[in-house]
């Protein structure tokens, strides 16, 4: 059977019997390298798609055997398969290999890559890169969910002034809706002994009908009042 007949397998969804053609084409004596290489990733994404990790993971070191340059889509599929796999620390080399190439290059990361990495440092709970990666993420991709890692970072830090500012900055540009992360900012600024912000923000969000006006929240209220006339 010829790689186009098995290619016509694949796309009935007959990936056993095209992984079996696939490993035949590879018996095959003498074969051109660049067919091997073209073999190998293809076999490599097919056992990614049944779930086979080990076997994804040793055909894609095959084919990073025979390339020398490769291009950071593949470190990034490298990385895919090991997060698949659940071997999320293994995911970093492959990751910053891919953006150092990219960088190199002059080609233009993707932020599920910056992503990725992310979620491989929160897994070996280092959350001063955690920090930096969702830094360059706001950067390029400004969205809630970074603000809200970038946060969370600084608050595993202990670096309570910058903590506070990540809070801002995404109470600024709308980001930060919930009554929880509301509440929480205010509970930050009586942390930092600005209550006289606190009790604004509650104030304000409080009118605006993103806090509820319940007695656990008008307590608060009251505390960050209290506390703005003893510190004026």
């Amino acid at each position: 059977m010829t790689l186009r007949s098995s290619c016509c397998l694949h796309s009935k969804d007959d990936t056993a019997a095209a992984l079996g053609v696939f490993a035949r084409i590879l018996a095959i004596e003498g074969l051109e390298p660049q067919m091997r290489k073209r073999t190998l990733y293809t076999m490599a994404q097919l056992h990614t798609v049944e779930e086979q990790y080990d076997q994804a993971l040793a055909r894609i070191d095959e084919w990073f055997d025979l390339e020398p340059k490769p291009a950071p889509s593949a470190l990034i599929f490298h990385a895919q398969i090991f997060y698949q796999h659940g071997q999320f620390e293994a995911m970093v080399s492959p990751i910053e290999e891919a953006l150092a190439i990219a960088d190199e290059r002059g080609l233009e990361a993707k932020e599920e890559w910056y992503s990725l990495l992310s979620f491989a440092y929160f897994q070996k709970e280092d959350f001063a890169m955690i920090r930096d990666i969702n830094k360059i993420l706001l950067a390029g991709w400004p969205k809630k969910r970074y603000w809200l890692y970038l946060a969370n970072a600084y608050r595993e830090l202990g670096d309570d002034d910058s903590l506070v500012g990540a809070y801002q900055l995404a109470y600024q540009q709308g980001m930060l809706e919930s009554e929880a992360g509301l509440v929480t900012m205010a509970q930050l600024y009586l942390q930092s002994e600005v209550p006289i912000k606190a009790a604004k923000l509650i104030e304000a969000e409080m009118e605006s009908g993103h806090i509820d006006k319940t007695a656990k929240n008008y307590r608060l209220l009251s505390e960050e009042r209290r506390r703005a006339i003893e510190t004026s």
